[in-house]
C-alpha cells in the first residue's frame, strides 16, 4: 500500500465519524471533574500526563503494539491472550465494558470494508464469547491488517486516545476550544516518547499502573448525574 493510501486509511479509522461510540466514554474523567480534582487547564494537563504514561504506555498503547505484531503473524492464540489480560486488568466495570463496546463497534464496521480473514476469525472469537474485543486490541489488529505501519498505528491510536480525553475535558471542565487544542498540541512530545517506550516492552509489561484513575472510574457509576457512560 502506498503512503497516501495508508494516511487516508489512518484518518478514516481515527475520525470521530467512524462509528465506535468512543465519544460516550470518559474513563473516570467525569468523576475527577465532579469531585473538583480537575477544575482547569493545569490540573487537566497533570491528569493527561498520568494518563499517557501510566495508562497508554503500559496498558492500551502496549496492547496496540502487541496486537499489531500478532496480527502480522496471524497468531490468533496470542491475540486471545492479550484480550484476556485486558479484561482482567480493567478493574472498573464501566471502563472494561466501554473498551469492549467501542472495540467491537470498530471491528464490526471495519470487517466488511477491509475483508480480511484474520479480522473475521477474531470477530468469530468475540461472537463466541472467547474474547471481549477491546478497543486497543481491535485498533492494533485493524491497523496491521489494513496495511498501516507500526508507527502509523501506534501514533494514530495514541493521538486518538489523547484527543478523546481532551474533547471530554472541553465539555466537562469546561475549557475553551482554543485551550483544548493548545493542550493537545503540547502532548505531541509525550505521545512520541510513549510510542518509542511502548516498542521496548513485551506482554509481561502489560498492566495497570494508575490506581487512582481506576478508583475514579469505579466511582463513576454512582455519580448522581452523568454525561458519559464511563
Amino acid at each position: 500500500m502506498d503512503t497516501g493510501s495508508q494516511i487516508l486509511t489512518l484518518l478514516q479509522i481515527c475520525d470521530s465519524f467512524f462509528p465506535t461510540g468512543g465519544f460516550t466514554q470518559s474513563y473516570g474523567l467525569e468523576t475527577y471533574v465532579q469531585d473538583g480534582l480537575v477544575c482547569g487547564g493545569d490540573s487537566f494537563r497533570e491528569l493527561l500526563n498520568t494518563f499517557v504514561q501510566d495508562v497508554l504506555v503500559t496498558g492500551d498503547g502496549l496492547a496496540v503494539f502487541l496486537a499489531w505484531r500478532a496480527a502480522g503473524a496471524e497468531d490468533l492464540s496470542f491475540l486471545k491472550k492479550i484480550d484476556q489480560i485486558l479484561s482482567a486488568m480493567k478493574l472498573a466495570r464501566e471502563s472494561r465494558e466501554g473498551s469492549a463496546r467501542t472495540g467491537c463497534r470498530m471491528l464490526y464496521t471495519a470487517s466488511p470494508l477491509f475483508e480480511d480473514h484474520v479480522l473475521r476469525e477474531y470477530i468469530g472469537l468475540v461472537r463466541a464469547g472467547f474474547c471481549g474485543g477491546h478497543h486497543s486490541l481491535a485498533f492494533g489488529l485493524l491497523g496491521r491488517r489494513a496495511g498501516l505501519t507500526l508507527e502509523q498505528t501506534l501514533l494514530g491510536f495514541l493521538y486518538n486516545a489523547a484527543a478523546s480525553m481532551v474533547n471530554n475535558g472541553v465539555r466537562l471542565i469546561p475549557l475553551g476550544q482554543q485551550e483544548g487544542q493548545r493542550i493537545l498540541r503540547e502532548l505531541t512530545p509525550s505521545l512520541n516518547r510513549a510510542a518509542s517506550e511502548i516498542q521496548l516492552k513485551e506482554i509481561d509489561d502489560l498492566g495497570s499502573t494508575a490506581p487512582a484513575l481506576e478508583i475514579r472510574a469505579m466511582q463513576h457509576e454512582r455519580l448522581y448525574t452523568r454525561l458519559f457512560m464511563s
